[in-house]
């Protein structure tokens, strides 16, 4: 079976009450819950999505499938003003359609370091240490570029990822031991130069299966719980998405699972009543669950480009503004998998720790809190620099180039609320990007080293020339660069935090088996479910999440085993 010809059913196609395992998002996590439920043939699955497969050609290939103006699978909208970007909203996307944000995203296979997931362990998140996740990690993973299984890469998964040829020297990115420079990257992309993502990797690889449904354009307005005591899910209330539909109630065999992401989580935990009491109130909302900590715990690494000048023919502005050039280059591709159209957007990434920094690190030093870091996090590189071939598109006629300054271990929490009671309409996103001053102050750190990485550069020989630069490197010039230029990486997470409903640093929303405290027969399994944000790109956690729901399904279904 391949997703070409794989054909998913319509809202009209679902039988009323039809009872099964109900799972609402088939995004990044979906997609391997679904494949993963479905080995048990006891289990019947259905899998509701409100995009559509669109598996087109141009979906599968590295650098046109990034490219968010175009992207019919991408979701689009704005957060609320940025308090602390003069006012200004950024741009919130995220995948719609099977596959989700695996579909759309930079590719770059990361897990974080061992310490981030043994401080969600030691803060009492029974089951999620590094020990303890990495089976999942290594059950997903099939590693093109190792020849047999190894303590740290598998080569036997669905979701294959590889690296491509480095100019720098560099180390795996995927470590056991804190890294610091630059990191040989493995991306998502399989042996074909074709993207490899969670729809292809997890559904297309086997074959039709009874007992999994896939229904798409299907568009869950609420969880419909049970009206006796106790809160209690028993299905989903669906209709069509690309247009208005009468609502279908699916009931639920055993189990809900929510994988909408964590912007569509909250939202659709707060439509079906579980959420903060006032905030539900103010909307009418029949509140059947007082859950402060529903998306109340938002949190995303921002990003602050810096653009510089270099030869056309080093920059992907070569291809894109050059129709010989890119047929070159798409020729290219077809016969060999190689070129413009194969290279990942971020090529090269770097990580450091602003107190290791040379430069300033006795001023960065005296400005930190006082407080004290975890011995055991401590270690956690706090800056990301990520290099793209391409400045910005469209304001200069010369070859593009760029590093994004990224603060990895950012400490600003941010929100997601209901803007209305319509499911259709986005939510009220406010990241509070930057809110913390720590976060200030390792942008600055991040931008100083992007300045000094081009000056090297220059200093080396290469005709390298400013475009869209901090007017200097002093504090008050950082920091009104962050301001015109920051915004999202589109890393979301945490929004409906596993965690002790009432804990004393953010409340929790799930449990350590992640099922939504107080209310029955209900999971979610996506970034929502974070502890923490890592210091570190998110989607081969996501999957490793999804893959340990599934065995906690399955193991409650049947103890024993």
């Amino acid at each position: 079976m391949t997703m070409t010809t794989y054909k998913p059913r319509r809202v009209n196609d679902i039988t009323p009450q039809k009872k099964v395992e109900s799972q609402r998002g088939g995004g990044t996590a979906g997609c391997v819950l679904a494949n993963r439920l479905t080995e048990d043939p006891e289990i019947s699955v259905l899998l509701l999505e409100k995009g559509k497969p669109s598996f087109t050609w141009s979906s599968r290939v590295p650098l046109l499938s990034c490219n968010f103006r175009t992207n019919t699978l991408c979701n689009i909208f704005n957060s609320v003003p940025q308090k602390q970007l003069g006012g200004k909203a950024v741009k919130i996307i995220t995948g719609c359609g099977l596959g989700g944000s695996s579909r759309i995203n930079a590719m770059l296979y990361t897990r974080g370091l061992p310490c981030q997931f043994d401080a969600w362990s030691e803060e009492g998140r029974k089951g999620w240490s590094y020990e303890e996740l990495l089976p999942y990690f290594l059950k997903s993973e099939r590693a093109l570029d190792e020849t047999k299984n190894g303590a740290v890469h598998s080569v036997t998964g669905l979701w294959k990822n590889r690296s491509f040829k480095s100019y720098f020297k560099t180390t795996d990115s995927n470590p056991v031991e804190p890294i610091y420079g630059v990191a040989k990257a493995s991306y998502t992309i399989d042996e074909h130069s074709h993207r490899s993502d969670t729809a292809s990797a997890f559904l297309s690889s086997q074959e039709e299966r009874h007992n999994l449904h896939i229904c798409v354009d299907a568009l869950v307005s609420k969880i419909v719980l049970n009206s006796s005591k106790g809160v209690s899910a028993k299905g989903v209330s669906v209709e069509r998405y690309s247009q208005k539909s009468d609502l279908v109630e699916i009931l639920a065999k055993r189990e809900i699972i929510i994988c909408a992401g964590t912007i569509g989580s909250p939202q659709l935990l707060m439509l079906s009543g579980i959420g903060p009491r006032d905030h539900l109130l103010g909307l009418g909302i029949d509140v059947r669950k007082d859950l402060p900590g529903v998306g109340s715990n938002l949190r995303d690494h921002a990003c602050i480009p810096v653009s510089f000048n270099v030869p056309i023919k080093d920059s992907l502005e070569n291809t894109m503004n050059s129709s010989f050039s890119a047929l070159g280059q798409l020729l290219e591709y077809i016969t060999t998998g190689d070129g413009a159209f194969r290279a990942p957007i971020h090529e090269v990434h770097l990580w450091a720790k602003t107190d290791m920094l040379l430069f300033q690190s006795k001023k960065i030093l005296d400005e930190r809190p006082s407080d004290t870091e975890d011995p055991q996090t401590s270690v956690i590189p706090d800056i990301e620099i990520l290099a793209t071939s391409f400045g910005d598109l469209g304001k200069s006629d010369k070859g593009g180039f760029s590093l994004w300054a990224v603060p990895v271990k950012p400490q600003s929490r941010g929100v997601v609320r209901l803007t209305t009671v319509n499911p259709r309409d986005p939510p009220a996103c406010n990241l509070n990007l930057f809110g913390d001053p720590r976060d200030r102050l390792a942008a600055r750190v991040a931008l100083r080293l992007c300045l000094r990485i081009k000056e090297q550069m220059a200093t080396n020989g290469y005709p390298i020339t400013d475009n869209i630069v901090p007017k200097g490197d002093m504090d008050a010039a950082l920091d009104s660069f962050v301001v015109e230029r920051g915004r999202s990486l589109y890393h979301y997470c945490s929004s409906c935090r596993m965690a002790p409903e009432h804990d004393t640093l953010a409340p929790g929303v799930v449990n350590d088996e992640l099922r939504v405290h107080g209310v029955s027969n209900l999971r979610i399994a996506d970034a929502s479910v974070f502890p923490d944000i890592l210091s570190t790109h998110l989607q081969a956690t996501v999957v490793a999440v999804a893959e340990k729901c599934a065995d906690m399904v399955k193991k409650a279904r049947n103890p024993l085993a």
